[in-house]
């Protein structure tokens, strides 16, 4: 992974993600809305980030609410120390409020971390975990470490144009430095799919910068494989199973959908949904509740 500086603008791998892949505060309003909609009369207040890498849907939650907390859950421990500088230097005081544990999600033990009222497995993450028996297990784990009324929730992806080998390309425009968060230039954003084994169900997805003008050569710089992903990609019926053997009373899809309404844009909401025919490729979250 390469990184470099011009001035104070960052050009860092890791803040062009945060600037391009992530809206960890619309995220965060989504995992509580989640929550409020299957248990009315209750309130969210804790959040496990697993696969959290430098944890800004953490970060995102405890800034929501004074109330809220969270643990942030990742294996490498460079990523760590730099979640853990950048939580210190968005929320100061308040940092008490986020923790870190440096392990393998699927190596948690239950009663040495605290409750959870929501555990998330964003942005695909749940992909890293390859074998059936890991994600039963990793699921069986989790319903172990909820609260009563917690809910489990994982982005997925799926649809076959989602798995052909292609390159997009996005256009990030720049943006300027926050309290802890470096300036970051006007650049392209590019999500690859090398290939994809059927049998397996398993890609290669990556993740490419394009800087135009950073350095002398005319095309700029390019970031190339700045992110790698060894991907298995779960089917939805495979999750929702593996979630109801975990021990879960129940195991749902939900989606951001579009609903008319009186104004001139169409409302967008999320709830369940039991058919995604016509949609290709399609986002969704798999959401499994304790009760």
């Amino acid at each position: 992974m390469n990184a470099s500086r011009t001035s104070s603008v960052s050009t860092d791998p890791w803040d062009l993600y945060q600037a391009s892949v992530q809206d960890s505060t619309a995220q965060a309003r989504v995992l509580e809305h989640l929550f409020r909609r299957i248990h009315r009369r209750h309130t969210p207040k804790v959040l496990r980030e697993d696969f959290a890498g430098t944890a800004q849907d953490a970060l995102a939650w405890i800034s929501l609410d004074p109330a809220h907390t969270a643990l942030a859950v990742e294996l490498d421990p460079a990523v760590v120390e730099r979640a853990r500088a950048h939580s210190r230097a968005i929320l100061r005081s308040a940092d008490r409020r986020l923790s870190f544990v440096q392990s393998r999600v699927e190596d948690l033990r239950p009663d040495t971390i605290p409750r959870a009222d929501i555990v998330a497995a964003l942005n695909f993450s749940i992909g890293y975990l390859h074998d059936r028996s890991t994600l039963v297990a990793y699921l069986r784990q989790v319903r172990q470490s909820l609260s009563p009324r917690g809910i489990f929730v994982a982005t997925l992806f799926g649809g076959a144009q989602s798995v052909r080998p292609h390159l997009e390309s996005f256009p990030i425009a720049g943006r300027p430095a926050r309290r802890g968060c470096p300036a970051t230039p006007a650049f392209e954003y590019v999500w690859e799919v090398r290939g994809f084994n059927p049998v397996q169900q398993r890609g290669d997805f990556r993740i490419h910068f394009r800087i135009p003008g950073n350095k002398k050569a005319e095309g700029g710089e390019e970031i190339a494989d700045a992110f790698r992903y060894d991907w298995r990609v779960w089917s939805l019926p495979e999750l929702t199973e593996a979630l109801r053997e975990a021990g879960f009373q129940s195991a749902e899809v939900w989606r951001h959908t579009l609903e008319e309404s009186s104004g001139d844009r169409p409302k967008v909401f999320i709830g369940p949904v039991d058919d995604l025919q016509g949609v290709d490729p399609w986002v969704v979250y798999g959401v499994g509740t304790v009760r």
